[in-house]
C-alpha cells in the first residue's frame, strides 16, 4: 500500500501564463479547476491508475480511483480507492491540492500536491481548466514520483 502513495503526490512543472496557453487578457478572469475529470496516473514504471473526481465551485474534491499495483507476491493487484479532499487554485492558473485516500480496509493516505492547469476554456468570467498536471510533491518510500493527468469531461 505504501506504493499507493507514491500515485497520489503532485509538484508543478511550470505555469500556464508561462506557457503562453493562457492570454493576458484572460489572465484577468478567475480560473476554476470546478468540473469532473478523468483522472490518468502513473509512478515509475510499474504503477499506474484511473479513476474519475469531481471539483465543486469551493474546491472540494470527491471521486473515486482504480490503482494497479505490484502484489506482494510479485503478481499484480487491483486495488479500489476513495478520495476526499480540496484545492486552491490561484490566479496564475497554478495551485495546490490536499487529498486523503480511503483504501477498502479502511486505512487512509493524506497527501499533497501541486498543480498547473496546462489548458482552459473560457467560460463567462471564469476560466475553466480542461487539462490539469499534478506532479508528486514528495517522494514515495521507493523513490518514485507520480504524475497525475486530468482531463475534463463533458458537463
Amino acid at each position: 500500500m505504501k506504493s499507493i502513495m507514491s500515485l497520489l503526490s503532485v509538484v508543478f512543472v511550470t505555469a500556464a501564463l508561462g506557457l503562453g496557453l493562457v492570454s493576458n487578457a484572460q489572465a484577468q478572469d478567475a480560473f476554476t479547476g470546478q468540473g469532473t475529470f478523468a483522472l490518468s496516473l502513473t509512478s515509475g514504471d510499474n504503477e499506474a491508475g484511473e479513476g474519475i473526481a469531481t471539483v465543486d465551485q469551493d474546491g472540494n474534491i470527491a471521486g473515486s480511483l482504480i490503482l494497479n499495483l505490484p502484489a506482494p507476491d510479485g503478481g499484480r493487484q487491483v486495488v479500489p480507492a476513495v478520495v476526499a479532499g480540496t484545492q486552491t487554485v490561484n490566479a496564475d492558473g497554478t495551485g495546490t491540492a490536499d487529498i486523503t485516500l480511503t483504501l477498502p480496509d479502511g486505512s487512509s493516505l493524506p497527501r499533497s500536491f501541486d498543480f498547473v492547469i496546462r489548458r482552459a476554456k473560457k467560460h463567462g468570467n471564469s476560466i475553466l481548466a480542461t487539462e490539469t498536471r499534478y506532479v508528486e510533491r514528495e517522494a514515495s518510500l521507493t523513490g518514485k514520483v507520480a504524475i497525475i493527468d486530468a482531463t475534463r469531461l463533458p458537463d
